[in-house]
């Protein structure tokens, strides 16, 4: 009785007089996707908005994974339609939004009126989920003019549903992807009964392509340049410019003062421009529990080292110029410039997962980190300990602590017990 209300609805779908249509296919065995969205849009005279119908559909094991496609060039400011089939075989759809890299979620006073039309298992594993967005031109990346309207996908295969609802939780997409609609086509004669487009797996993709249809320029401040500076201007500080000045401080080379305020000046500069362009993405109702999340915490919390570290830093100075010696504030000082390079370290890696960055990148990053772990526990500790009894053999030679080979001999002996 199932299998023939689902072939009746597939039947009728097909059926269903359709305006203009776009459909966007893809299938990547590597990333474990198969999927197909058709949509098509009408202009409903009642609210003077546009409805966008969608049908998609993917391979679908009940109870795991979710599928989602969204409207926008990156998650932040997306418009996402997500989809899930829980172990009872009931599906759901749900749309989402998010302000950042953060799990996309229900916002009924923000977002437009999504409802479910059908669900339909043409084949084993492959099921279509057809749906209406209400009004959807007033999300500001719906684009009805545009030729070139940029639009994301995400997947997770393993997730396990045993209940889903229209606010579950969202585990980490384990594919994604991009792709490029021509809205033009996709606006439907009025005239017709509107209605989701069905979708045609052998025709493949029509009016949509993951590359884009035209040279329709990214505008220059667009979220994608965002986020790329803000992980290189941070993988800089980090990774380049506070290792650099605190190797300056340790081998205390000719100007090496300068050459250590000059770096942490440059590598603060750059923290804090990188963490400005990112910070507005915890700018939303969800703050505290975004705000919450290892890598947005650990970015807020080494905001806050670094701006004591400047004052510490100054202090420090301060009172080794007045005292001529160390001070309780120069030890807390050094502790807390390799607190800082050490989770600096850690949270780059972690943006660059949350990103995720490519390959080149990571052992970019594995390469730097694994060099730094050499010099500042093994190479550095040698030579400042070589500097500091050598340095301690000279004053004995000069200043009346015994003659010239006493010297070289309490040297020789501070090498044989090292």
């Amino acid at each position: 009785m199932k299998s023939k209300l689902n072939r009746l609805g597939c039947a009728f779908l097909a059926c269903a007089p359709v305006g203009a249509s776009v459909q966007y296919c893809a299938k990547d065995a590597e990333q474990g996707v198969d999927f197909c969205l058709s949509m098509a849009a009408y202009q409903n005279d009642s609210t003077d908005g546009s409805d966008l119908y969608l049908t998609l559909g993917a391979v679908d094991r009940p109870g795991e994974g979710w599928m989602a496609v969204g409207i926008g060039e990156l998650m932040a400011g997306s418009l996402m339609f997500v989809t899930a089939t829980d172990e009872n075989e009931k599906s759901i759809v749900s749309a989402r939004t998010t302000r950042g890299h953060f799990p996309p979620e229900v916002n009924p006073e923000l977002i437009p009126r999504t409802a479910m039309i059908s669900v339909n298992s043409t084949i084993r594993c492959w099921r279509e989920v057809s749906f209406v967005c209400y009004s959807c031109d007033s999300w500001a990346s719906f684009q009805p003019k545009s030729t070139n309207n940029p639009w994301i996908w995400a997947s997770n295969g393993y997730q396990k549903n045993e209940h889903a609802d229209e606010d579950f939780g969202l585990q980490i997409h384990n594919s994604l992807g991009f792709f490029y609609v021509d809205m033009t086509e996709v606006m439907g004669d009025s005239s017709q009964p509107a209605g989701p487009p069905p979708i045609d797996r052998v025709a493949g993709s029509y009016g949509a392509s993951a590359t884009p249809l035209t040279d329709e320029s990214t505008p220059k401040s667009s979220p994608s340049s965002s986020r790329s500076w803000h992980g290189f201007l941070l993988f800089l500080a980090f990774l380049i410019l506070y290792p650099a000045g605190a190797v300056a401080s340790i081998l205390k080379r000719r100007n090496w003062f300068h050459i250590h305020v000059c770096m942490q000046i440059l590598g603060t500069s750059a923290c804090f421009i990188g963490v400005a362009l990112q910070a507005s993405s915890l700018t939303s109702a969800g703050l505290w529990r975004r705000f919450l999340d290892a890598h947005p915490f650990l970015g807020t919390l080494l905001t806050l080292l670094v701006l004591a570290q400047l004052v510490l830093g100054y202090w420090h100075h301060v009172e080794f110029v007045r005292k001529q010696k160390k001070t309780t504030i120069t030890a807390i000082h050094i502790w807390n410039g390799r607190l800082i390079l050490s989770l600096g370290a850690v949270n780059t890696l972690m943006g660059l997962m949350y990103a995720r960055a490519s390959s080149t990148w990571k052992y970019f990053w594995g390469f730097i980190a694994a060099l730094e772990v050499i010099l500042f526990l093994v190479v550095l500790p040698r030579l400042e300990a070589s500097n500091s009894r050598k340095t301690r053999a000279d004053d004995m030679a000069t200043n009346g602590g015994g003659d010239e080979a006493t010297a070289h001999l309490l040297l020789e002996s501070e090498e044989a017990n090292s």
